[in-house]
């Protein structure tokens, strides 16, 4: 049987790529492209609090994103259980921050419920992506190589 690939390369690196590059810069486009309307917030006061609030969040997670990524680039010690320590963390962000901002926003019914929604659709795919790179971070024998079974 042949050596398991070693080192960071392929998803691994792919991986890495989108912890400290990929997702701050998606991070970024969403929230700033997507600012409502001055109208919107003045009609609207505590929305503005509860972006805000969303912001911080996604910051804070962005941060623990690229020093994982980084960690896991460098093979650091513990970098694959910090790896899925964010996993865990990210689900967790994005599963409460829908709630955090329909809770800030002070929207009538029918705005805090499609907010809940969107945030709710948003947690789905955050789902899909956690288990995706669990599961390659379990499976993968170039993880374990890499970082030691």
């Amino acid at each position: 049987m042949a050596e398991p690939p070693r080192g960071v390369g392929g998803w691994l690196l792919f991986l890495c790529l989108t912890l400290t590059v990929l997702m701050p810069l998606a991070t970024l486009v969403a929230n700033f492209s997507g600012w409502p309307e001055p109208a919107l917030l003045e009609l609207f006061p505590r929305l503005a609090y509860a972006l805000w609030a969303a912001i911080c969040g996604e910051v804070l997670v962005n941060l623990y994103a690229i020093g994982t990524g980084i960690a896991l680039w460098r093979v650091s010690p513990g970098a694959l259980p910090r790896a899925r320590r964010f996993l865990l963390a990210l689900l967790g962000w994005r599963l409460a921050s829908p709630f955090l901002m329909a809770g800030l926003a002070g929207l009538p019914e029918d705005g805090t419920r499609a907010m809940l929604l969107e945030g709710l659709k948003d947690t789905a795919r955050t789902a899909a992506f956690v288990l995706a790179w669990w599961l390659y971070l379990k499976r993968s024998r170039r993880v374990a190589a890499t970082y030691g079974a």
